[in-house]
């Protein structure tokens, strides 16, 4: 068996990491002493140890046939060059890890000097980075006020659902609604009234809907709604139903707002986003000059 020197652990204690030599078999052979406070275990209690011992439990049967692998065809691997590695300390805790291993002959024998660094700290920063850019991603797609779906995320949303409909044949609707008489609101009440209106009308519209459904809030007092997976007559008896309650919960308030909307449903999809917008928004816009307060629909393409 290799018998370490002591000019050699006093290189390794003069190591900045903590640091360990395994043979070929993966028997830790010698180890600074900031490899044992990292690991936390008392002085020389690690040498003849396996090395598998300072990873967690679930991947130490594997472990074994990795060292052989590695053994056959040793190469150096700096750091960086996997960043899901963890280590297992002496009570059992887990931590992030990353690993530097470099192999070496000494006296014929193969061995790899293993330098470790804790990333705890590292990791902690880095998931806060990807939290904070995850809610930056979020709130990208979300409308401050309501909480609804903004135009940006609707717009992605539609796409994928005009691929879904061109390359599946899958059916969906789109419905547009603006609220009748909300500058009323505003005028007479304040804006702050208005914003409070808007908020009750998103909480209700997403309440009544399919979870699989999307409110999407694109102007000052017009949201839309993509309902996948829903052909003219399931889109009727669905926003039928919601446009009752949204009346019913205006009366209840007493407030003048009524509501115009255009349905477009689609078993065929338009040839860009923006025509099916602009389709859908002519038909609103079709009852406002009507007199507001109802429901067109339309079926694209329209059957004759």
């Amino acid at each position: 068996m290799f018998n370490p020197s002591l000019p050699l652990q006093d290189l390794l204690n003069a190591m900045p990491d903590a640091t360990l030599v395994v043979d070929s078999e993966g028997q830790i052979l010698i180890c600074n002493h900031l490899l044992e406070e990292l690991f936390g275990y008392p002085p020389r209690y690690l040498e003849g140890e396996m090395v598998s011992r300072l990873i967690p439990q679930e991947q130490r049967s594997a472990h074994h046939q990795h060292i052989q692998q590695y053994m056959q065809t040793p190469q150096r691997r700096m750091m960086g060059a996997v960043m899901t590695l963890y280590g297992q300390k002496s009570q059992g805790d887990t931590f992030p890890v990353d690993i530097m291993l470099s192999p070496l002959v000494l006296d014929d024998n193969k061995l790899v000097i293993c330098t470790v660094r804790d990333m705890t700290d590292i990791k902690q920063m880095q998931d806060a980075l990807t939290e904070g850019l995850k809610r930056e991603r979020q709130l990208a797609r979300i409308d401050a006020l309501t909480g609804c779906a903004n135009r940006r995320a609707f717009m992605e949303l539609a796409e994928y659902e005009l691929e879904r409909c061109s390359r599946y044949q899958r059916p969906f609707s789109l419905a547009y609604l603006d609220l009748d008489n909300f500058k009323q609101v505003n005028d007479l009440h304040g804006h702050l009234a208005g914003d409070n209106l808007l908020q009750n009308i998103a909480r209700r519209l997403q309440s009544c809907l399919r979870s699989s459904d999307t409110v999407a809030r694109i102007g000052g007092d017009e949201f839309v709604l993509l309902l996948p997976e829903t052909p003219q007559n399931v889109a009727k008896f669905m926003l039928d139903r919601l446009h009752r309650q949204l009346l019913e919960e205006m009366a209840k308030q007493h407030c003048p707002v009524t509501f115009s909307i255009g349905v477009l449903s689609c078993t065929q999809a338009p040839e860009h986003i923006d025509h099916l917008l602009k389709m859908v928004d002519e038909l609103m816009y079709s009852i406002k000059q009507k007199g507001k307060n109802a429901i067109r629909y339309c079926h694209f393409p329209a059957i004759l």
